[in-house]
């Protein structure tokens, strides 16, 4: 019979560091991870010379959470340029770090997607952010990114035209229903710091963490069916048992295995596309947004500008996001980006090559109001919730989740050691 002190379920950002913190406090501790791998929506596949991270992901060098888990050094970082490319009318647009590329003000300057008080608020707003501390950040009024937007005075030209992409790149949702509060929060870290590519990918990080942790502490290839207080069955019938579980899983898998818990939180998907090409679309490693709103590309990105190792030698790798809904089967949508990128760059693009299409059902949790305080939940004496959804989609929040909740975990658990005779009775 297999007993743990505590049973996670879930070997993501936040299971991981929950098992790390609590693993550190002498418990013996269990995770179980239906993948082979760790991870959760942080992962990266190796496909013929290429590394493929699923769903579009960058590190925001300025987080403050990650560093105080990670070995950053050994992710051999390298940043993206600091700017993004915005495709509107006859080309490009670039808006850029002012701190970092103050050169680009010049093509920003004569931008036809933004108007003379567009740039002038633009500075406005980058003075302000750049001086707001995080705490201030979070006690800001919530309202949506939309309204923020509004009220600030920006014109409808450039919100729809550079901000809408953004939020799209960054929340991946396409009425700017996201709380100000995160938007101010991401363009804190896009206006101050360095965004940046491990050089193994993205999955490195969890990775990272999980190599962090006791050998065999992570059981991979088992799938929960049931959570209930000091018990864990597997679709395979097999019975685990525990003093203590945290579910370290999406709320929609959440909802499957512990059916009292009643989801009420909306997730994002998102469609990454992965193309081959000898020569990249551009020369800069910028992610490059789609500022007209026609079509269904919302960004595309050469990861292979930044770390070499994206790609085999001599090739270039190529990623292309989706946010909008559609109906096509995957042969038609490739044809469809193909189409709409032949507009962006040329006939080069029938040239590129498809690697691989990834549909992300659950990317991130939809956030039009945000509790920076709840990063964990006890639903039980016993059992235990964590992960980014209960605060804001990160890695960030991920990690703060993993740590609150194996404290909550700790400062109830000579409570959760009373429970001897319905412990007892579980097993």
């Amino acid at each position: 019979m297999d007993v743990f002190d505590v049973i996670i379920v879930g070997a993501g950002v936040s299971g991981l560091v929950a098992a790390y913190e609590l693993q550190k406090k002498g418990l013996n501790v269990k995770i179980l991870e239906v993948a082979n791998e760790p991870g959760g929506r942080m992962r990266s596949d190796f496909y013929s010379g290429f590394i493929l991270d699923k769903g579009f992901h960058l590190f925001l060098n300025g987080l403050p959470e990650p560093k105080k888990v990670l070995d950053i050094d050994s992710l051999k970082l390298k940043t993206i340029y600091p700017g993004l490319l915005i495709k509107y009318g006859s080309g490009f647009n670039i808006v850029s770090n002012p701190l970092k590329k103050t050169f680009d003000l010049i093509s920003m300057s004569i931008g036809e997607n933004s108007t003379f008080w567009d740039k002038f608020k633009m500075g406005k707003l980058f003075n302000h952010i750049q001086n707001l501390s995080f705490e201030e950040i979070f006690e800001m009024p919530e309202r949506s990114s939309l309204e923020f937007l509004t009220d600030y005075g920006f014109s409808n030209k450039l919100i729809q035209s550079f901000f809408k992409p953004l939020i799209s790149t960054a929340f991946l949702e396409n009425e700017m229903k996201t709380s100000c509060r995160l938007l101010h929060f991401n363009l804190k870290m896009l206006f101050t710091e360095d965004v940046s590519l491990p050089e193994n990918g993205i999955g490195a990080i969890p990775k990272q963490l999980a190599d962090k942790l006791l050998s065999n502490t992570i059981r991979y290839g088992a799938k929960v069916k049931h959570v209930e207080a000091h018990k864990v069955e597997l679709s395979s019938g097999e019975m685990l048992y525990c003093k203590s579980v945290i579910m370290s899983c999406t709320p929609i898998d959440l909802e499957k295995i512990y059916p009292s818990f009643k989801n009420t939180t909306n997730c994002l998907s998102v469609s990454n596309i992965y193309f081959s090409a000898e020569n990249p679309p551009v020369n800069k490693p910028i992610v490059m947004l789609n500022g007209e709103g026609k079509g269904i590309v919302n960004n595309v990105f050469v990861p292979s500008l930044v770390q070499p190792n994206y790609a085999p030698k001599g090739m270039h790798l190529v990623s292309v996001n989706i946010t909008k809904p559609n109906d096509f089967d995957d042969y038609e949508l490739v044809d469809q980006v193909l189409s709409e990128l032949s507009d962006w760059f040329g006939v080069k693009v029938n040239d590129w090559r498809h690697l691989k299409t990834y549909h992300i059902k659950y990317a991130i949790p939809r956030k039009c109001n945000v509790d920076f305080k709840v990063y964990s939940q006890q639903i039980e004496p016993s059992i235990f919730l964590c992960g980014d959804y209960l605060s804001y989609g990160s890695l960030n929040a991920a990690i703060k989740s993993g740590k609150e909740v194996s404290k909550s975990v700790m400062s109830n658990w000579n409570e959760i050691n009373k429970q001897e005779n319905l412990f007892s009775k579980a097993i």
